[in-house]
């Protein structure tokens, strides 16, 4: 999975937003908020392909959770971008 380019992450007022640019403005209106763990897994996910199983095992490292409870949360999060359309 890798985040599709077009959409950037700005921190705006202590959240972190993320903002459609160019031609994805177009297709996508609105802004998405993202968590601070969100945030982190964006900014994985922008940078390279990941597995959910990597990036629970970079929550696990990052926040020191258990390895569980990282997984329920990345597929939450997976399945929030999949719905916004937002992978490549």
């Amino acid at each position: 999975m890798k985040i599709k380019s077009g959409y950037i992450l700005r921190s705006v007022a202590g959240n972190n937003i993320v903002i459609p640019v160019g031609e994805e403005s177009i297709k996508f209106k609105g802004v998405m908020t993202l968590s601070g763990s969100g945030a982190y897994l964006w900014n994985i996910l922008c940078q390279k392909d990941a597995t959910e199983q990597e990036l629970a095992a970079a929550l696990c490292e990052k926040y020191d959770v258990d390895e569980a409870v990282a997984l329920a949360d990345v597929k939450a999060f997976v399945k929030a971008i999949c719905e916004k359309g937002l992978f490549e």
